[in-house]
């Protein structure tokens, strides 16, 4: 189960809304998977890759961060 909506994050006089999911022993267990692999992908690409990108980028000289930007910036216009 899950709370859906801005309710979830702000409190209000009406209670937000919740779904169930119900799956048969047949196709449950897959969608199961399906369902955790999404959320894995999700963390991977809006958390884990940027953290990552960000570890990458600090480790740079300061030097080759100006030329990097200097070239963005160029690109930019």
């Amino acid at each position: 189960m899950r709370f859906t909506g801005n309710k979830m994050l702000h409190v209000e006089d009406e209670p937000a809304e919740i779904v169930a999911i119900a799956h048969d022993d047949e196709t449950g267990p897959a969608m199961v998977e399906l369902l955790l692999d999404a959320a894995n992908h999700l963390v991977d690409e809006l958390i884990t890759r940027p953290r990552q990108t960000s570890a990458l980028w600090d480790k740079l000289p300061e030097t080759v961060k100006t030329q990097i930007e200097h070239a963005k910036g160029q690109a930019d216009a």
